[in-house]
């Protein structure tokens, strides 16, 4: 069964990315002319554009659906389970195929509904949250274990951190430091282009390798860039590779182990992440900074009931957030959209992983599940059968926190 899951990897390391497919293909340049013309007052539907990836769709979901065919019948319980998950990787992979037709094709009903099958919907109990949070009620965010948390830094000391500023080869250097701490630089590596438009963990590459992209236009705050090493490093890279290694003590090879945990839900995950972030911005400021906010899923909301890409972002900037943080949450409901003027009523819902995550992480902070993130408790269930008990590979280090308490 692990020969035809190495078939599979091989096949896949060259299909497409679904971030990739929905990011419009000239999301700068639209994103400069938008900004220039909302600040100015002007909010408008932008025009977007996306690269033509049919072909290689079309292409790659004959060629799954060939290699899930040829898949033996499972002669063992281990059998089956591997045989469950790298049916589920085919199946999701020929998803992303056709919602890559049709982006494409313009079809932003089509689309949405695909965007809807792959991501999962919104709960109405989380859309309530978020606009309880939006009214200014926080009293649900709270978290006991991160508001112990003292202040670490000085006042003057925080300051400064806000205000220095770090660009895309400072935070590259601060995440190589934490890589090399977990002893997994060069295992990992950190590469700074515009391969993403934002800070992305890939586990793989067309070339085999597990990657952090940086935005060579990313720039954060001392502060910023110390919760997203946190985030992304501390939290992600982590929690794949403890992932990765439960699928090894199956005999799946480490690179294909890693592509399975990158391919499931990452609301949990993401859920960590933030409390990550509470975490490192109560520690450097004596504040809880960093918390969950609720205009993702207001926004996926809004656009869900057909409200355009304009009045969005009017909204958001209405409550208080900037011109570019308008574009940033506007731009990731919309991703994949044509149509911003949003007659098909679009929405892309995937963002209200950190809210909803984080409300399911903070009541399980002293749960095993921390340390095995993207695994739901029945996969957690089904490896412990097979292969009994198990211990983190890369246990949690707070490699953040030394950085802070070094900064003080």
């Amino acid at each position: 069964m692990l020969k035809q899951f190495t078939s599979f990897m091989e096949a896949h390391l060259q299909q497409l990315d679904l971030l990739k497919v929905v990011t419009p293909s000239d999301n700068v340049e639209q994103k400069n002319k938008w900004i220039a013309s909302a600040e100015k007052g002007h909010f408008t539907n932008p025009v977007l554009h996306y690269s033509d990836n049919r072909d290689a769709a079309r292409a790659s979901t004959l060629e799954l659906n060939a290699l899930e065919c040829q898949l033996p019948e499972a002669k063992s319980p281990a059998d089956n389970f591997i045989r469950s998950l790298i049916v589920e990787a085919i199946r999701q992979q020929c998803l992303v195929n056709t919602i890559a037709i049709s982006v494409y094709n313009g079809d932003d009903s089509l689309t949405s509904g695909l965007l809807r099958d792959y991501h999962g919907a919104t709960s109405d109990e989380i859309k309530q949250i978020a606009y309880t949070l939006a009214d200014g009620d926080k009293s649900i965010l709270a978290c006991d274990t991160i508001d112990d948390e003292k202040q670490k830094l000085s006042a003057e000391r925080y300051a400064k951190a806000k205000s220095d500023i770090y660009n895309a080869e400072d935070i590259k250097k601060l995440f190589k430091a934490v890589l090399e701490d977990y002893g997994l630089l060069g295992e990992w590596t950190v590469v700074v282009d515009d391969t993403y438009s934002s800070v992305t963990v890939k586990t793989y590459d067309p070339n085999g390798a597990s990657r952090i992209y940086i935005p060579a236009s990313k720039t954060a705050s001392e502060v910023d860039s110390i919760k997203l090493a946190g985030h992304e490093v501390e939290c992600h890279v982590r929690h794949n590779m403890n992932c990765a290694g439960i699928l090894q003590q199956l005999g799946f090879p480490s690179q294909a182990a890693r592509y399975l945990v990158s391919n499931r839900d990452a609301t949990l995950t993401e859920g960590y992440a933030k409390i990550s972030d509470i975490l490192n911005g109560r520690r450097m400021s004596g504040k809880t900074i960093g918390a969950p906010l609720p205009w993702y899923i207001i926004a996926a909301d809004m656009a869900s009931k057909g409200e355009s890409f304009a009045h969005v972002a009017e909204y958001l900037h209405s409550k208080g957030r900037s011109v570019e943080q308008c574009w940033n949450t506007t731009i990731r409901i919309f991703r994949g959209c044509h149509d911003t003027a949003n007659m098909h009523h679009y929405a892309r819902e995937a963002d209200r992983c950190y809210l909803e995550g984080y409300l399911k992480a903070k009541s399980n902070l002293d749960n095993p599940l921390f340390d095995f993130a993207k695994f739901d408790k029945v996969i957690l269930d089904k490896i412990r059968e097979l292969v009994g008990e198990f211990h983190a590979t890369y246990p949690f280090q707070d490699i953040c926190g030394k950085i802070i308490t070094y900064m003080s």
